[in-house]
């Protein structure tokens, strides 16, 4: 049975957040949302392989984006995810910083919802095939029976 990819969107905005939720749940995606940055880091400590990817504003209460995504880069278990920043700082030095501390890419608000959907769909299928590498390595190391 193939599962519907998980994503954790963190967004602090709440029309953003249901529009958000909206676009990637008619695709077929299964959505948790955290309102914080903190809230956010403490579900993916609690379950680190619960997510497919993480969708997130820099600019959040407790932990702001950026950190957040350095915590999650710097994690051995939660650094392979992708994570996409979405917000309205559009200067190149934030955008610069994001994709230095990590992000996948680097959305700025106001999106459209086709350029959301095929940001979030590449970063998903690039995720599915470093698992397919991952599990070939794997099988190409078990001795033969």
């Amino acid at each position: 049975m193939i599962t519907s990819p998980n994503v954790l969107l963190v967004e602090d905005e709440e029309i953003i957040s249901i529009v958000i939720e909206s676009i990637l749940q008619d695709r077929g995606y299964r959505i948790d949302v955290c309102r914080n940055g903190m809230h956010a880091w403490e579900k993916l400590q609690a379950e680190p392989a619960a997510y497919d990817l993480v969708l997130l504003d820099w600019g959040l209460p407790s932990l702001d984006g950026i950190e957040l995504l350095r915590l999650i880069k710097s994690d051995r278990s939660l650094a392979g995810i992708p994570v996409i920043i979405e917000t309205a700082r559009s200067d190149k030095n934030s955008i610069q910083q994001g994709l230095n501390q990590g992000a996948y890419y680097y959305l700025t608000k106001p999106f459209q919802p086709e350029v959301l959907l095929a940001v979030v769909d590449a970063a998903l299928e690039q995720r599915h095939e470093q698992y397919r590498m991952q599990e070939n390595l794997r099988s190409a190391e078990r001795p033969l029976a």
